[in-house]
């Protein structure tokens, strides 16, 4: 079954000019799951702006993740053949709530039919309670 889940994404890419392309994704996937206690939501977004004349390319993206878990725990035997859709009574309160900025650029260039110098550059930011 699907367990209340639901999911979408969108995705939209432009071409600016000859040189300049922008694309931009947003996605949600979001589900109770089987058990008690057991709920996701997931939420991502990316702009990427890329560039290419000739033989160099070049890029610049921004992202944000939004990711809330709770977490269900484990169960006996016992507390299994009850219900098997139960929480876990050792943490019923139990989650994580991460978030992620991300920044990324990158550069290519070919030098010959065989060789491509490039390089990528990342910084991201993870913060979290739970």
């Amino acid at each position: 079954g699907s367990f209340d889940s639901i999911a979408g994404s969108v995705d939209v890419s432009e071409q600016l000019n000859e040189r300049w392309n922008l694309f931009l994704s947003a996605s949600q996937d979001n589900s109770d799951n089987y058990r008690e206690h057991n709920k996701r939501e997931t939420g991502a977004l990316l702009g990427r702006l890329n560039y290419e004349q000739d033989k160099t390319e070049f890029f610049v993206e921004a992202s944000y993740y939004d990711n809330n878990r709770e977490y269900v725990g484990s169960l006996t035997e016992e507390q299994y053949k009850q219900d098997p859709t139960q929480a876990g009574s050792t943490n019923p309160t139990d989650y994580s709530h991460e978030i992620t900025k991300a920044l990324r650029t990158g550069y290519k260039r070919h030098i010959s039919g065989s060789w491509i110098v490039g390089t990528d550059v990342i910084y991201d930011n993870t913060s979290g309670s739970g």
